[in-house]
């Protein structure tokens, strides 16, 4: 079944559907994703299950005890949301990732091509003079090391972590939304920072766990890897011995809390539990994913899935300001004691 002239649905789109019953599918060719309703997850679901268009109608039809004419309505309307662009926010950091004309990856900084990754070979390469760079070159790979674990199958999540009394509480969010400076903050109010940054992540049965010494197996890393890559900065480096290396005691995952720049409002902290579909959104939304394969978009969304049905996740105020936010820390700590 096409989506468009010679686009099968099934080989472009990769969908997960929630006990909420809303759903998310990803563009498969463009790494774009969509949060469907109950309705367009019924009719994605039918497009990928049936072998043409007459089948899907008379399928949805039957599921949803209306008529064909109805049943074509609503694949119409879906079939043309999804054609739509859907509008994406510019990550504040001038550390981006493009494509170069031979299919690999570019680490690039303010639009200079920094690393080259070929990650059907799992090689990474220096592309300028070390001289040349505007920071340390330990910088430069340790900001690439979530990429080249996530392109390794490796879950990880774009996220700073706190142990407060005995849960494990990550905040996630965009570049300049505040993890960081969240995470410190909570520390310096009782809790234990597990990490500022980053979280590497393992999924056991029915539990997400943290390898609590990942981000600093990360930083380890860059630096053991550096004065080689300096030495021959135009030798491919093989980074696939980060797949095996062991990354410190496994602790659960209990909560997410996804924190906002534009939601610094007031004195208060402010939790909004997020339903499993707006929660593997936002997962999605902060990943670190970089391929133009089919199957690891498939495996990322199948990831954000069982996060999201496994993981507490909340929209989470934080307080204008640090004073605020330190006081809102402290009351949180005190209060979640008893």
């Amino acid at each position: 079944m096409t989506n468009g002239p010679g686009i099968d649905f099934t080989d472009r789109y990769a969908i997960a559907s929630f006990s909420d019953g809303g759903g998310v599918l990803v563009d498969l060719m463009t790494g774009g994703y969509f949060r469907l309703n109950a309705t367009a997850t019924l009719v994605c679901s039918a497009l990928q299950a049936t072998a043409d268009m007459e089948e899907a109608i008379a399928f949805l039809a039957r599921r949803m005890q209306v008529s064909s004419a109805e049943a074509s309505h609503f694949v119409a309307v879906v079939r043309e949301g999804l054609s739509q662009s859907v509008p994406r926010n510019a990550p504040m950091t001038p550390l981006l990732y493009g494509r170069s004309p031979d299919g690999s990856w570019i680490l690039e900084e303010n639009g200079r091509p920094i690393f080259a990754i070929a990650d059907e070979r799992r090689q990474v390469e220096l592309c300028v003079s070390p001289a040349g760079l505007e920071g340390p070159l330990t910088f430069y790979l340790q900001a690439l090391v979530p990429k080249l674990l996530a392109l390794l199958d490796i879950p990880v999540l774009h996220a700073a972590a706190c142990r407060i009394h005995d849960r494990y509480v990550a905040f996630s969010g965009r570049s300049g939304a505040g993890k960081t400076t969240t995470a410190l903050t909570f520390e310096r109010g009782g809790a234990r920072l597990l990490s500022e940054d980053l979280l590497i992540l393992s999924i056991a049965d029915q539990r997400i766990l943290i390898h609590a010494g990942g981000e600093r197996f990360a930083r380890d890393w860059a630096r053991q890897v550096a004065p080689t890559v300096e030495a021959c900065p135009g030798k491919p480096l093989d980074y696939g011995s980060l797949s095996g290396a062991p990354r410190g005691e496994l602790v659960p995952l209990d909560a997410i809390w996804f924190v906002a720049e534009e939601r610094r409002l007031g004195s208060e902290l402010r939790l909004r539990p997020l339903s499993v579909s707006d929660g593997a959104l936002a997962l999605l939304n902060n990943g670190f994913l970089a391929s133009s394969y089919p199957r690891q978009w498939r495996d990322f969304l199948h990831r954000s899935q069982q996060i999201a049905e496994r993981v507490e996740l909340m929209e989470a105020t934080m307080p204008s300001g640090l004073d605020c936010l330190e006081s809102a820390a402290r009351r949180y700590i005190v209060n979640s004691a008893s």
